[in-house]
């Protein structure tokens, strides 16, 4: 087990039995606070949803330490009373010999308008000046690279679909449990807007945990040729339902994930809820110019805050994503 540095001040991040984009989204903003706190930044995912064995390396190639120590078992997000809390901390600084922040301890302050507001500098990966989002986008970079087993697996589940040469739209309609956090966005809305950015595309990849968002596409909208990944079986995500699953189909839904967000951003726009972890997630992997939210909500909001100056990202690749999409209209 990697030892705690002892000199600075540490934080272990925990992935816990959130949605996967949730956790992703929450550790770039929690390892920007480190960075520029000047604290050191370790991860431990190996008791978390995802995990099969290792937790995030049995998906991606380790990016910082990892700390598995057996204490961390215990999510300090589910013990709901300070004295509770009070004593899991205890257990862990005792046996592993050292005191470290907890995801719960910084969770308020990097989530802080004030701090999601600043200037960044991370000259270590070349940015002299930048919006969070900027920091969490090249930090997205360094993190998210997949394992080899991963990568084929990931390509296998891709080659199933048969997506054309001329590009496609993806859309992303989540049901599930997902409609207890927001109203349902009516499927037309999706499609309209697709139609907006693109009168042109004929093809589409439905992103969704219901394939009846599938079947109601098919049934209504024959001129789209509808291409996906979700399984006829699949009627709703409910993350609690997800966590109570053995790890094998755990890990066969999380790999289904990653080939799914691995097709969307490989489409000419994504058009979805920027209320969405996943979307979020896009954003940061593409740019704010590939992402187009129905619901109101900027994709930037979560990573620069509510009213807190656009971001700074690169032009080029906002020109890029936009020249993509003109090409496209021109077909």
């Amino acid at each position: 087990m990697k030892k705690i540095n002892t000199v600075k001040e540490n934080v272990v991040w925990q992935f816990t039995q959130r949605g996967f984009g949730a956790e992703v989204c929450l550790m770039l903003l929690a390892w920007l606070y480190c960075l520029d706190k000047n604290m050191s930044f370790y991860l431990s995912s190996r008791y978390s949803n995802i995990a099969f064995k290792l937790g995030w390396q049995d998906y991606f190639e380790p990016f910082c330490d990892e700390i598995d120590h057996w204490t961390l078992q215990f999510e300090l997000r589910r013990a709901k009373h300070c004295f509770r809390k009070w004593i899991v901390k205890k257990i862990q600084h005792v046996f592993m010999g050292t005191r470290f922040l907890s995801c719960q301890d910084i969770m308020l302050e990097f989530r802080a308008q004030e701090f999601l507001g600043k200037r960044f500098k991370l000259p270590q990966f070349g940015m002299e000046s930048g919006t969070a989002y900027d920091a969490c986008r090249i930090l997205f970079k360094k993190a998210y690279h997949m394992n080899h087993s991963t990568q084929q697996a990931v390509e296998k589940r891709m080659s199933e679909l048969s997506l054309p040469a001329e590009g496609y739209a993806t859309v992303h309609i989540r049901r599930g449990d997902k409609i207890k956090e927001n109203p349902i966005c009516p499927i037309e809305d999706y499609l309209a807007k697709v139609r907006d950015l693109n009168p042109a595309v004929r093809h589409l990849f439905v992103m969704t945990d219901d394939f009846s968002v599938v079947e109601a596409i098919r049934e209504t909208h024959q001129e789209w040729v509808v291409h996906t990944l979700c399984q006829p079986s699949s009627r709703g995500h409910l993350q609690r339902d997800f966590n109570r699953k053995n790890s094998e189909t755990r890990r066969a839904e999380t790999v289904q994930l990653l080939a799914e967000i691995e097709v969307a951003t490989r489409a000419l726009f994504y058009v979805g809820t920027c209320s969405s972890n996943i979307a979020r997630l896009i954003g940061v992997y593409k740019t704010p110019a590939f992402v187009y939210g129905i619901d109101g909500e900027a994709v930037t909001e979560f990573w620069v805050g509510k009213g807190n100056p656009v971001i700074s990202y690169n032009d080029a690749d906002q020109k890029s994503v936009q020249s993509d999409v003109l090409e496209a209209k021109g077909n």
